[in-house]
């Protein structure tokens, strides 16, 4: 498992940043988690879709991001089991992870039920939870791979197509949050998102930091996801939870400089290119002009040759000659 993933799952493994994007992906639905009746699911077996051989192909990982959600509905306790997927490139296949994502969960709880014996109460089959599952995209482009299974498929015309299965991939992106006030929110996700997001744009970032003081305070894991991310080396005071933001300016400042400094010599060694063909050019021209008035050719052949040999005007051609003469 890499840094970033790493770093992400040690994230939202807590319990608030967790709640931020799942109540800001599905707030349009009138759906809210409270935080406080979030507890810990059983690891999940999944089976998901990675390329090999240039292929889709299937291999096996474990994915601990699954909260078991207790919704108050209606006099009922409803459970929910919310997952959280990351993902940083935009991938064909993504729906179909998903929909083994969704059924591996089910197929968890199913047998957790089972081996506790709760399967099959007096009343009748205990009701199954619900499964809702929501992909964050960490990627600073746009998202160009299938949002839904159908578009992996060639389904027939007709009615027919209604009565086969369809899923429909529910999708954030790190960019969103970035674009949301930095307090709207109960953890620092709104922080962590404008320091991923504007990693190149150090004024934007300076904007960002000035309009709230979370950009101080920040938890270790945060601060970790940050560092996964960007490259920075952001370290949290264990005393006091302070983040060193200054540093945080220095590094941004730093790498623009690098950069410009890189753009600076290839925009440097360009001219030079340019600036050592048109000497070439003009070595070129002296040399034939040189070579004709030395070999007693009139004047007028030498501007016509300079004319044809080097696409110049009669204007500019007549120009060099003359000059050459002097």
């Amino acid at each position: 498992m890499g840094a970033k993933d790493l770093a992400f799952k040690a994230y939202f493994a807590n319990a608030e940043p967790f709640t931020d994007v799942v109540n800001m992906a599905f707030k349009a639905y009138g759906f809210a988690v409270d935080p406080s009746r979030l507890r810990e699911a059983d690891s999940v077996q999944v089976m998901s879709m990675s390329k090999g051989d240039g292929q889709p192909a299937l291999r096996q990982r474990i994915d601990d991001l699954i909260k078991m959600f207790m919704l108050e509905e209606g006099g009922e306790t409803k459970e929910i089991m919310l997952g959280l997927e990351r993902q940083s490139r935009p991938s064909r296949f993504m729906p179909l992870r998903i929909w083994q994502y969704e059924d591996h969960t089910l197929a968890t709880a199913v047998r957790r039920l089972s081996s506790r014996g709760r399967g099959y109460p007096k009343g009748g089959i205990k009701p199954l939870p619900s499964v809702l599952i929501l992909m964050l995209y960490m990627g600073l482009g746009n998202w160009s791979g299938a949002t839904r299974f159908s578009q992996l498929q060639r389904r027939p015309n007709g009615r027919i197509s209604n009565c086969m299965n369809d899923i429909r991939m529910n999708m954030l992106t790190i960019t969103e949050i970035s674009r949301r006030p930095v307090d709207s929110f109960i953890s620092d996700i709104g922080v962590v998102a404008n320091a991923i997001v504007h990693a190149k744009e150090p004024k934007a970032l300076e904007r960002a930091m000035r309009r709230s003081k979370r950009f101080r305070h920040l938890s270790p894991e945060a601060a970790d996801l940050i560092n996964a991310y960007t490259g920075m080396r952001l370290e949290v005071s264990n005393d006091k939870e302070e983040i060193d933001m200054c540093y945080a300016r220095r590094f941004w400042e730093k790498k623009g400089e690098t950069r410009g400094k890189k753009n600076g010599i290839k925009i440097g060694e360009k001219r030079g290119e340019k600036r050592g063909l048109e000497n070439g050019i003009q070595l070129g021209i002296n040399a034939l002009i040189n070579g004709f008035l030395n070999a007693g050719v009139a004047m007028e052949k030498i501007v016509e040759q300079l004319e044809e040999q080097f696409n110049l005007s009669h204007r500019k051609a007549m120009g060099l000659v003359k000059k050459a003469m002097v």
